[in-house]
């Protein structure tokens, strides 16, 4: 079978919001900020949302059982291999506190965090592998039932400001209780959320992967683009929380930047470019592997080496990352180990 072409302006996109998704997370776990830092994160704050979207630009029409096997291999093999990297983790720095929980106390706390949030939080990233699995294949099953796919963006995107009005806006939850006093709140999980607010970029990916090339909806994609840098509102995809802004016009924003990003890169980037293009041809690579490094170094020398000004800190978690995460794209691209990232 002749490999698919690949399409250079969605590798380039892929690579820029790749490097945005690491830089936030650093900047994060330093706790540095500067007004570069800012504009950045409000001018690729869509993402989330574009990683979605490109999956329903790239969606084939097959069989139901074929779509689950395949992405099955591609994203859920990688999300449970690094949920037992996660668990190993944090096993370790449980073992190393003062007075470390016991062994069935600190699974079944990691295994409830798992329920709840879809995730550990040593490898955080995880949930976008669960959440664009369902997608994928409630999409493809949508698409045999032939349900429209704007009927489908329309009725998850009322789904998932559902879940956020009932699991954020009013925090409904039950208190699981078990064991020696022991208690979890378990609230409607808000993966519910991102996987539905997917499924409507998914969707819309699908409907818009030929028409968001047309003039008019650039015109207005571009208009709500910049709208947004004098009325802002923002959208935690993975959390379905727009932090107090508006829920709509942050979902807005999201698939505008989706589009007004696929036509500038179509028109000055649809070639190879050294960097970036590699980066978003092993995206999956640099995605999950620059968490759990950041995590571990942080827990591990944030008392010591990283007892510093954010500035440093920035510094040295900048240099590390470049090394682990180039020398992770040379290893992990080996057919060897290749499929410990669904490749």
């Amino acid at each position: 079978m002749e490999k698919q072409k690949r399409i250079y302006f969605l590798d380039n996109v892929c690579g820029l919001l790749i490097i945005q998704v690491i830089l936030g997370h650093q900047v994060s776990f330093c706790g540095y900020r500067n007004i570069c830092c800012d504009y950045i994160y409000i001018t690729l704050s869509f993402f989330m949302f574009w990683f979605f979207f490109k999956g329903g630009m790239m969606f084939k029409d097959r069989n139901v059982m074929d779509t689950f096997k395949s992405s099955a291999k591609r994203l859920l093999l990688p999300y449970f291999v690094f949920l037992i990297i996660g668990l190993l983790c944090e096993a370790y720095f449980n073992s190393q506190q003062q007075v470390p929980a016991s062994f069935s106390l600190f699974l079944k706390t990691r295994l409830l965090e798992i329920v709840d949030k879809s995730t550990l939080e040593a490898v955080s990233p995880c949930w976008f592998l669960l959440s664009l699995f369902v997608v994928r294949v409630v999409f493809q099953m949508c698409v045999k039932l032939k349900i429209s796919p704007i009927l489908l963006a329309v009725v998850s995107l009322v789904v998932a400001y559902l879940v956020y009005y009932c699991s954020v806006l009013h925090d409904y939850s039950y208190s699981l209780q078990w064991g020696d006093g022991h208690c979890w709140n378990l609230h409607l999980p808000y993966y519910l959320g991102n996987m539905s607010l997917g499924l409507m970029c998914y969707s819309l990916g699908y409907v818009l992967r030929d028409k968001q090339f047309s003039r008019w909806i650039v015109y207005v994609t571009f208009l709500l683009f910049v709208a947004k840098y004098f009325v802002w509102a923002e959208l935690d995809f993975r959390a379905d929380n727009p932090w107090g802004t508006n829920y709509w016009l942050a979902t807005l924003y999201g698939v505008s930047g989706c589009v007004v990003f696929n036509n500038l890169f179509r028109r000055i980037a649809a070639k190879r470019i050294p960097v970036l293009t590699n980066i978003g041809e092993n995206s999956m690579i640099y995605y999950l592997v620059h968490w759990p490094v950041m995590y571990f170094i942080t827990q591990r020398f944030y008392g010591s080496v990283f007892d510093l000004s954010p500035e440093v800190r920035f510094a040295v978690l900048s240099s590390i990352l470049v090394f682990v995460l180039w020398l992770s794209g040379l290893l992990f691209r080996n057919k060897k180990f290749g499929f410990l990232f669904g490749m």
